[in-house]
């Protein structure tokens, strides 16, 4: 067992583990972020509880991935009602058209 040097007898050290433990590997984290969301999800957090009707407006796709993604707006606060939903469109960091 690893106990860091400093640790305090009656308090448990967070970087104490087990070495003969397999390290398991992380499944990858997902995050929806970028310059505009940012200051989108900033303002949302920040502005007083009713001043602000914080939207953001986007072409995103009928994925799974989208639907998360919009699910991760709302869970920052930020609407998403004037975003259009592309039938077969995927998110994409960059720009793309609905099939004509």
């Amino acid at each position: 067992m690893y106990r860091a040097r400093h640790a305090e007898p009656d308090r448990p050290d967070r970087r104490t583990h087990d070495r003969t433990e397999p390290s398991r590997p992380r499944p990858p984290a997902v995050g929806y972020a970028g310059d505009t969301f940012n200051v989108a999800a900033y303002l949302a957090r920040t502005a007083a509880p009713g001043t602000a009707d914080v939207q953001f407006v986007t072409l995103i796709g009928d994925d799974p991935y989208s639907t998360r993604m919009r699910e991760s707006w709302t869970a920052h606060g930020v609407a998403s009602d004037h975003t259009r939903i592309v039938p077969g469109g995927q998110p994409s960091s960059a720009p793309t058209c609905p099939p004509a």
